[in-house]
């Protein structure tokens, strides 16, 4: 019996830690709700339902071929992901498939270099929580970058970069 009792707990435990999530057409946190474009096979676009910028505004407003914040962008960037994943959790995100290893974030960034919005691409299955998803979402909103000269004209900018857990467990 207590050998039954063990392995029950053990396949409970396996089972919380393979839970997807992102993968309904919507999920809520607190007051956020993210909108979830998920196919089931492919990566998961998840977005912020109060996202100020719409794609037809995009067109033509970013500093097009040039990387539009200074060199400190990256440390910035790997500094707040660690702030919401720590070592020992970026290290449970790992998969056994080195495609589901990362996270990426297209930023969208106002001439000022304040961060307005993000949209989040995910690994298909998404070990991520939507907590977890809303606290990166809203810290990385509290990061200002400095816009590189010559990228000051444009309404807003935007970029992509890929974040991986393997560098984050370390």
């Amino acid at each position: 019996m207590k050998n039954i009792l063990i392995l029950l707990v053990l396949l409970l435990t396996n089972q919380a830690f393979a839970q997807e999530y992102f993968n309904t057409p919507t999920v809520t946190v607190g007051t956020d709700t993210y909108k979830c474009y998920y196919d089931g096979y492919s990566p998961t676009l998840v977005k912020n339902t109060k996202n100020v910028l719409k794609p037809e505004d995009m067109r033509g407003n970013s500093c097009l071929g040039v990387l539009p914040v200074d060199d400190n962008w990256l440390v910035m960037l790997r500094g707040v992901f660690k702030q919401v994943f720590s070592p020992t959790r970026a290290q449970q995100l790992l998969s056994s498939n080195a495609n589901h290893n990362y996270i990426t974030g297209f930023y969208y960034i106002s001439p000022q270099g304040k961060v307005l919005e993000v949209v989040f691409d995910l690994p298909t299955p998404c070990k991520i929580t939507p907590i977890e998803l809303n606290n990166l979402e809203k810290a990385l909103k509290n990061l200002t970058f400095q816009i590189k000269p010559g990228c000051t004209t444009a309404t807003f900018f935007n970029f992509g970069w890929t974040i991986d857990f393997d560098q984050l467990s370390r």
